[in-house]
């Protein structure tokens, strides 16, 4: 199968037309029913089925475009492999991340990224931890940002490390958490888990909770704890960035070691077959390692 061929595949997915499918790739319909027929013959199976009222996928032809997308990724890598000069390295990649991570330390990142290897187009899809999960699976994304609890399958690199604060519009106290509402995100977000677990320890008796809950970034959080409605938990990126007048402070463990919420690479095996991945993900491991060394460098170079 060439390129073509894929791309025929989702054009017929989308539009079950070999009318609307010579239309959109330029080639005749006798060129495109010989196109079918090829695919079938190589697979040994129905792929389409033909009626009056166009073609459509079978379940063959639906495992069969499930891949589409990646293929054609493939063919565009290895054509700008191929036809590189050895010195410089191109093509495309694609990168999902969250926005508070994305707006905090990716942007920097990806600006001395695009210094490095300016022949590399970045495409870049923010959503949700869990979102981004499902756009990896599904072979949508071969590389994303995880924030918090690191992946049980996969590559994963841990590449940042920052703390939990309390936030609230008024000083921070144990009164002021104890008798305050807090303003948390939906159950299952990635910082829900260190956050219940620090709330389990720290209070006798679990303090009051604000009747709105965020599901989306932390800034939503800060915005709502800007109106003085209660206090709330953020990654420390998100403090910096967006919470000027608002106090703060760190959690701590019983043991006397802070919260931390940790950011990992998150890749599939797939990704290191190409160049222009394994550039990425070796300049983002050196990046964060020369800009955020410690925890607790974070913490004080940024506290004001």
């Amino acid at each position: 199968m060439d390129k073509i061929d894929w791309l025929l595949l989702k054009i017929l997915h989308k539009e079950k037309s070999m009318v609307r499918a010579s239309e959109q790739l330029f080639i005749s319909q006798p060129a495109i029913s010989y196109r079918l027929k090829r695919m079938e013959d190589q697979f040994g199976q129905e792929l389409f089925v033909r009626s009056n009222k166009g073609v459509t996928l079978t379940s063959a032809g639906m495992r069969l475009y499930s891949f589409a997308n990646l293929m054609m990724q493939y063919e565009d890598e290895i054509y700008s492999a191929v036809n590189r000069s050895d010195s410089v390295l191109s093509g495309t990649i694609k990168i999902g991340t969250t926005e508070t991570f994305f707006e905090s330390h990716l942007s920097g990142q990806l600006k001395e990224f695009h210094e490095r290897y300016p022949n590399i187009q970045v495409f870049v899809r923010m959503s949700p931890t869990p979102e981004l999960l499902k756009l990896v699976a599904s072979g949508e994304l071969m590389m994303c940002t995880i924030r918090g609890k690191r992946p049980e399958n996969g590559n994963a690199i841990q590449i940042f490390d920052e703390p939990l604060l309390v936030i609230s519009s008024e000083p921070i106290s144990e009164e002021m958490m104890r008798t305050k509402p807090l303003v948390r995100n939906m159950p299952g977000s990635p910082a829900v888990y260190y956050v219940d677990e620090w709330l389990s320890t720290h209070f006798s008796e679990p303090p009051p909770m604000s009747p709105i809950t965020i599901a989306g970034s932390s800034r939503s959080i800060v915005s709502l704890v800007k109106t003085g409605i209660g206090w709330g938990v953020i990654p420390a990126s998100r403090y910096y960035a967006d919470s000027d007048r608002l106090y703060c402070r760190p959690i701590y463990r019983l043991d006397g070691s802070l919260y931390s919420y940790q950011t990992y690479l998150y890749y599939t095996n797939e990704a290191t077959h190409f160049d222009t991945y394994m550039a990425y993900i070796s300049h983002v491991q050196q990046y964060f390692l020369e800009h955020y060394t410690d925890t607790f460098d974070y913490l004080n170079s940024n506290n004001q």
